[in-house]
């Protein structure tokens, strides 16, 4: 990593709240949200791409303010002339020539240079939008990306307790069927069922490992032993309206930020091609040192120092800078459409992530009460079983309620996780301390076992 790069992304870590200590052990394997963020941060290629069109920026800038500055140039020339007389019969001479000079040349007015310095200090700040976009991109992405892994990791341990639970009944099933206490068709239908898990379980396990390298694609660290989220993990309710956070997202998006930042250099570009119908002014100042006269012909070793200011009227260009403006003045208004449709799509988004957000919220105390009443339900099943009212079919069915309760309520969780800290990238306000209050919410794996225990 160069030395820019390290600079910027240390500077990025200690503006958003974090350790340094996370990005030195990057050699290691990551267990939590914060660490895979850190590694994001200095290892992703999209953050990469974005910083890079940021330095271009930069240097366009540089590029700009240079025009305006001092130009000052040295030249020399050496060269061996011959010189023959056509219609005389004087003889062909031959001669050596020298001559040297030196010229400053200072920019007095010119309405392209000035306003290609004003655009090229938009764009800059274009890029820097664009830039700290997409580090909430990221941001979102890798905290996504985490819980899907969390997810399918709930998954494979479901469908594998749901495959020995149902494993088990097979079992007495079998032995019944030996006694004549369960009749062929039901042995069969388990054994269809027990077959229908086994499939599920291996399409959960590669589900898993393919959400472990979606991960690892992001942040570059492999994966082991994530921490998860405690069972008794409360969430907060969404503080104030649909509307408010409408409002603040119109205010401090930051893609909406870089789309008014795209105007205002449209704008500009707007102004630098209406500069090509101005005259441009610049005070001149050269000395020359030759023995050459004109068309190189022998002259007097002599030295002229030279001051004038230039000017150039343009006056006509065959109607190609009238074209250069309206060509401006058009992608002005896609650029103004653009802002507009993505301050649309913004309210869309936000709107769908505060409703979503509350959705979510209300489905985990409903997952909850479901979860409840699927273990009750299981366990009537398991001693109804016992006494002969119920059947096995009946008994794999509450088992699969029971799996598929607890696992809508994990996605729940994760969702509300997701859709909340999406609802707050809209508003602009989502920062490395987002990350920190997710990572405090997650525990690692062996304290969850202890406290199932």
């Amino acid at each position: 990593m160069s030395m820019i790069k390290q600079c910027l992304t240390m500077a990025l870590v200690s503006l958003l709240g974090f350790s340094s200590n996370g990005i030195a052990q990057s050699q290691l394997p990551a267990q939590d949200l914060q660490q895979l963020f850190l590694a994001t941060l200095e290892a992703s290629p999209v953050l990469d791409i974005a910083r890079y069109k940021l330095y271009a920026g930069k240097a366009q800038q540089d590029q700009a303010n240079g025009q305006l500055l001092p130009q000052i140039s040295l030249s020399g020339n050496f060269s061996d002339n011959e010189q023959d007389f056509i219609d005389t019969s004087a003889p062909a001479t031959e001669f050596d020539g020298e001559k040297y000079s030196a010229q400053l040349r200072q920019v007095l007015f010119n309405w392209q240079v000035f306003a290609r310095r004003k655009k090229a200090s938009l764009i800059v700040d274009q890029r820097q939008g664009e830039y700290f976009e997409q580090l909430n991109l990221v941001l979102i992405d890798i905290t996504e990306r985490y819980f899907m892994v969390l997810g399918a990791q709930d998954n494979v341990d479901l469908v594998s307790a749901e495959r020995s639970a149902a494993e088990q009944q097979l079992k007495q099933a079998e032995v019944r069927y030996q006694r004549k206490l369960v009749a062929v068709t039901e042995l069969y239908e388990i054994r269809a069922r027990v077959a229908l898990i086994k499939a599920d379980e291996i399409q959960a396990r590669n589900e898993f490992a393919i959400a472990k390298e979606a991960l690892w694609e992001t942040s570059g660290r492999t994966v082991d032993g994530l921490y998860r989220l405690a069972d008794d993990t409360t969430f907060p309710s969404i503080e104030g309206t649909i509307e408010s956070w409408v409002e603040r997202a119109l205010v401090s998006n930051t893609q909406l930020k870089v789309r008014h930042s795209a105007v205002k250099v449209a704008q500009q570009v707007i102004s630098e091609r209406k500069g090509e119908h101005y005259p441009t002014v610049s005070f001149v100042a050269s000395h020359q040192k030759s023995d050459l006269g004109f068309e190189n012909t022998p002259a007097q070793r002599r030295e002229i120092t030279y001051f004038g200011v230039d000017v150039t009227i343009p006056l006509y260009s065959g109607g190609s800078t009238s074209a250069k403006v309206r060509e401006a003045y058009h992608n002005r208004g896609i650029a103004a459409s653009e802002l507009e449709m993505n301050r649309r799509y913004i309210v869309k988004r936000t709107r769908a992530a505060y409703l979503n957000a509350a959705s979510s919220l209300q489905r985990i105390e409903a997952g909850r009460s479901a979860v409840i009443a699927a273990d009750e339900s299981a366990l009537a099943m398991k001693k109804g079983f016992d006494y002969g009212t119920v059947t096995f079919v009946e008994v794999l069915d509450a088992l699969r309620q029971q799996s598929s309760a607890k696992r809508d309520l994990q996605q729940a969780k994760y969702q509300y996780i997701n859709y909340s800290l999406a609802l707050k990238k809209e508003a602009g306000n989502v920062d490395g301390n987002d990350i920190e209050r997710i990572n405090a919410l997650l525990e690692a794996p062996s304290t969850l076992l202890s406290g199932a225990n």
